[in-house]
């Protein structure tokens, strides 16, 4: 009998490597490994990722339809709650509506030159996106002034962390607090 490093749990050796099986399963050599080589382990993770990407959205894909399917309430409350902090923080707080309009929103894009500016890629290679400069969530308002393009992935990776380098065209707000914006 030998005892597993990873798990600690007792087992008998294949009769091919008596006393020189250290572990369990395939499992526990992997979990073993993986702790004494985290930055290694990270990083070929990270490779792998990159390299098959697709493979990763499908599977968030389907965990999401699955998560969704099984609380559906859950998600009904979250686009609720989205569409209520946005009403709060437009100016007319009675209709879902917002503070600036699409001619305007078309002349955000055209400011940053279609541009994400986290990962400079090209609007016809993505799809730029609204994002709030400071989050609806941490006090920052729906309007005009308080947006900036973003292609869905950078928006996404930026949750709702606050803009610490905002466009070239937002840099009459970074003086002022975050509640403020004209309602133009």
């Amino acid at each position: 009998m030998s005892k597993c490093l990873m798990c600690g749990t007792e087992f008998v050796p294949s009769k091919f490597n008596i006393g020189i099986q250290k572990y369990c399963s395939g499992i526990c050599r992997y979990k073993y490994w993986v702790k004494n080589n985290r930055i290694r382990s990270r990083a070929i993770k990270k490779a792998w990722k990159k390299r098959n990407w697709d493979k990763v959205l499908e599977g968030q894909r389907r965990l999401f339809k699955i998560d969704r399917a099984k609380r559906p309430e859950y998600y009904r409350m979250l686009v609720k709650n989205r569409k209520a902090l946005i009403r709060m923080t437009s100016n007319s707080g009675k209709t879902f509506s917002t503070s600036f309009t699409l001619q305007e929103w078309e002349q955000i894009k055209k400011d940053c030159g279609y541009v994400c500016k986290i990962c400079q890629r090209k609007e016809p290679e993505i799809k730029l996106t609204i994002d709030h400069i400071y989050p609806l969530s941490k006090g920052g308002r729906h309007c005009k002034e308080n947006i900036q393009a973003l292609c869905h992935s950078c928006n996404s990776r930026k949750k709702d962390r606050i803009d610490s380098v905002p466009c070239i065209r937002h840099t009459d707000i970074e003086n002022s607090t975050p509640k403020t914006c004209s309602s133009g």
